[in-house]
């Protein structure tokens, strides 16, 4: 059985002077973060690990992230005593306009990485004085192989653009969409590996972008649990009033049997990571709201997939 988690950690920056990426990724000076700051998220990230082990008997086999700013922070939470040294990861750094980026960690006595990509996205826009060129997060893909069959398969972690501005973003989305359906189509056309989707789409499974990709997908058929838990009114993140369920995991399988099979997925929300305070009992426990600092681990919660390999 593989155990997936996809986990947006919600601007996971190390703390000014401590980065060494090669672009310039800081919190914005408002938000006054700092090493005190940084090594709480941690512990509290490494304490929401503990709880999915307690609860479910293992830590992730994959962990794919997002907002994770620059190569510090990842090398970080890997040499976290949690993961016993028996994790490594693959990370690209972006030009994405915040400086964060996807990164998948992964489990090495069961699995080897054979080889990895950033998929970048520029995007010439309209401005009042002229084009520009926008970036957003990359598209981490990574090939793996399962030590003990030899079964290679492939991981995609994604965090698409958001639904700010009256959702100004939206083609942006589609354009990603389409490209890495070029993608998976192409690798469907030359092998039969599985393939694992996840990430922060910023759409609703539900979403007609969404569906529109499924039904694009010709020859490929996505298992995704996380339809019926969003019509369940089961959340990982919250706007305003509204419960949405962004962040999926999406597992390929063939028209007539599947060599990959999901037999569960859901939202872990166990109450640590949840808020008491009254407007907000009940939702994630941020670690930022509105700018000020509150001190929780993320604004959104992980979700997670079991398979069957």
């Amino acid at each position: 059985m593989m155990t997936v988690m996809f986990f947006n950690t919600e601007n996971f920056y190390a703390p000014q002077g401590l980065e060494t990426s090669s672009f310039p990724r800081a919190m914005p000076p408002d938000f006054k973060w700092n090493l005190h700051r940084y090594n709480e998220k941690m512990v509290r990230f490494c304490q929401m690990l503990e709880s999915f082990r307690t609860e479910f008997g293992t830590l992730p086999d994959l962990l794919g992230l997002s907002e994770i700013g620059g190569r510090r922070v990842i090398r970080d939470i890997t040499q976290q005593s949690i993961f016993q040294q028996q994790y490594d990861y693959c990370h690209y750094e972006s030009l994405d306009e915040r400086g964060v980026d996807t990164a998948l960690l992964y489990h090495t006595p069961t699995y080897e990485l054979i080889s990895a990509e950033p998929i970048s996205f520029v995007f010439e826009m309209e401005g009042i004085n002229g084009t520009y060129l926008d970036t957003t997060r990359d598209v981490l893909h990574c090939q793996l192989r399962i030590r003990a069959t030899s079964q290679l398969f492939h991981v995609f972690v994604l965090h698409l653009p958001s639904k700010r501005e009256q959702d100004v973003n939206q083609p942006k989305r589609q354009l990603i969409l389409q490209r890495l359906l070029n993608k998976l189509k192409y690798l469907r056309s030359t092998e039969r590996a599985p393939i694992i989707l996840m990430g922060d789409f910023n759409e609703n499974s539900t979403a007609e972008l969404l569906a529109n990709f499924y039904k694009d997908a010709t020859d490929m058929i996505f298992q995704n649990g996380f339809r019926d838990l969003y019509q369940a009114q089961n959340f990982s993140t919250f706007h305003l009033a509204q419960g949405l369920l962004f962040d999926q995991i999406l597992v390929s399988k063939e028209k007539n049997e599947a060599s990959f099979l999901v037999e569960r997925a859901g939202v872990f929300a166990p109450p640590t990571l949840k808020s008491w305070h009254r407007k907000s009992k009940g939702r994630p426990f941020r670690t930022f709201a509105g700018g000020k600092y509150i001190g929780g681990l993320s604004d959104h919660f992980p979700v997670y997939s079991m398979i069957r390999t």
